[in-house]
């Protein structure tokens, strides 16, 4: 939750007040290998004077089930301190049964403690919504701490901490080969899986291709595109 890159929308969205320019992305992302099981997202920030603006769409399934996402977000920084609030409206529909809509709420925010050490809180579903009677969506409270062992080098560490529920530990390691290629790795041993990342950068653009393997789910895969905008 330290970290602060491009898909910190969907993380915390108080790092999108770390970006420098704006930006637009498009993203998809394979969950299992099962039809449907897969999810088209678009998303973007805008720099503005005082505060930064982040947009995202997504959509999830197929004909027969489906969940459709428009979110908003803002985030403002002032001197080591970013924060940001979220608010995503969800549509769930089955096919002939039932459509459903609510509103999702969540707030981040970022504490840039020394040069090397960045911490960060987010805390999902502050809305405490629902979709059907007694169908809580869960509130997630989760910290996280990034360590810039080297330019090159960076650590992170994150506890998830569902409410009612035990804390769930993952941790990742970044490394950037030179200003073209970065790898990412990370663990999250509760449900057993392992993430893998390569990034290649080329102005404007930047190009990701991700996959983690789970003994739960088995692989899934994720593939992004973005492009920087000005600056």
């Amino acid at each position: 939750m330290a970290d602060s890159e491009h898909a910190a929308i969907y993380h915390n969205p108080a790092g999108i007040a770390n970006h420098t320019n704006h930006f637009t992305a498009a993203t998809y992302y394979r969950q299992v290998p099962v039809e449907g099981f897969n999810t088209l997202g678009l998303f973007g920030t805008f720099k503005l004077k005082k505060a930064s603006i982040g947009l995202s769409v997504d959509s999830f399934g197929d004909k027969d089930y489906h969940e459709n996402r428009i979110g908003i977000a803002t985030a403002i920084k002032k001197d080591k301190v970013a924060m940001g609030l979220k608010f995503s409206y969800l549509n769930n529909a089955i096919a002939e049964v039932s459509s459903k809509q609510t509103i999702l709420g969540e707030f981040g925010i970022l504490v840039d403690l020394t040069k090397k050490i960045n911490l960060g809180m987010r805390v999902s579903n502050i809305t405490r919504s629902k979709l059907y009677q007694g169908q809580e969506f869960p509130t997630l409270i989760a910290l996280g701490i990034q360590y810039k062992l080297s330019p090159a080098i960076i650590i992170n560490g994150q506890y998830d901490y569902l409410v009612a529920k035990n804390a769930v530990f993952k941790g990742g390691l970044s490394y950037r080969f030179n200003d073209f290629l970065r790898i990412n790795t990370g663990i999250s041993p509760y449900i057993k899986t392992i993430h893998f990342g390569l990034e290649a950068s080329t102005k404007p653009w930047i190009f990701q291709i991700a996959a983690a393997s789970s003994t739960r789910v088995g692989l899934s895969s994720q593939f992004t595109i973005i492009r920087h905008v000005g600056k």
